[in-house]
């Protein structure tokens, strides 16, 4: 199979914006959730949960022989992306608030795009990059339109840094999968990346004494559901869609069009949450829009 001809990079990209959408409902849910449990909490049920789904389908299909080389590589990306990224995020989320932890956010994608041209020798075109550029844009004046102020803290600093490590992390993470994901299975390799990341955290937790605080809110039947049922949707549409993009694209534009998921917020909020959607938050969904379309045009 040629995944580098124009067919299989469309399909690329479409799963990218797919997994872009289904990050934005797992969002919503995991609003409510994240109002009555520890974010650390939450990180390492979403790894249990999602081991326990995937490790169903991959017991019928059998698990692959796979080389060390690339067991490791998704090991890591696992732990950087999910264990660290994903907790250092929820901190800076309770330090400073939604809107500069978002927009600081940016940073991610803006080092992976580094990172893939350094590393991974993608080359992108004038196209792909006015893309690139419109998506940032984009994105962020729908986030910056969209999210509350974060109130005066003292932990203000602390949040900066939280925010930037999160998004450092998140991007050697995609650098990491997409070495890793070269010659193995993708449901095996989001397992795999879910089995470090869960074990990173529960040997944390255990050593910190922190695991029956982080258990209690799920004793309620009602957030378990909730959970279970949002963590299936992230784990397939989110983890495992975003894993199977970078089998046909670059990880550059895999996280560029993964950046999108606040886009898809806007309308899923004003179906379940009824918000109105502003100008500016219009305008900015159209920039970004547009550097999708350009992406599509040319993809990297």
């Amino acid at each position: 199979m040629n995944t580098s001809s124009f067919p299989y990079q469309i399909l690329g990209c479409s799963l990218a914006l797919l997994s872009a959408f289904f990050w934005a409902l797992g969002s919503i849910l995991f609003h409510a959730i994240g109002e009555k449990a520890p974010a650390a909490g939450m990180n390492l049920i979403k790894c249990l949960l999602g081991c326990a789904y995937i490790g169903i389908p991959l017991l019928i299909l059998g698990f692959r022989r796979m080389d060390t080389h690339s067991f490791l590589f998704l090991g890591f990306s696992g732990i950087l992306g999910i264990a660290m990224g994903d907790t250092f995020f929820f901190k800076a989320l309770k330090d400073i608030g939604p809107k500069p932890t978002i927009i600081l956010g940016t940073l991610g994608p803006v080092f992976t795009i580094i990172l893939a041209c350094l590393i991974l020798r993608e080359n992108i075109s004038l196209p792909a990059w006015l893309g690139i550029l419109c998506v940032l844009a984009g994105t962020n004046i729908v986030v910056w339109e969209s999210s509350p102020e974060a109130p005066g803290k003292k932990q203000w600093l602390r949040g900066i840094i939280f925010a930037a490590l999160s998004g450092t992390c998140t991007a050697a993470a995609v650098i990491l999968a997409k070495i890793g994901i070269e010659n193995t299975d993708t449901l095996q390799a989001t397992w795999i990346r879910l089995l470090w990341a869960g074990s990173v955290l529960l040997i944390g937790g255990t050593a910190a004494g922190k695991l029956r605080h982080w258990a209690l809110p799920f004793k309620n039947t009602k957030i378990l559901l909730l959970t279970g049922f949002t963590v299936f949707i992230v784990i397939f549409g989110g983890f495992w869609l975003s894993l199977v993009s970078l089998k046909f694209i670059g990880a550059s534009i895999s996280t560029i069009l993964n950046f999108t998921t606040p886009l898809f917020i806007l309308p899923l909020a004003a179906v379940f949450l009824k918000q109105k959607t502003t100008l500016l938050e219009t305008i900015g969904s159209l920039l970004a829009i547009t550097g999708i379309a350009l992406i599509f045009s040319s993809p990297g």
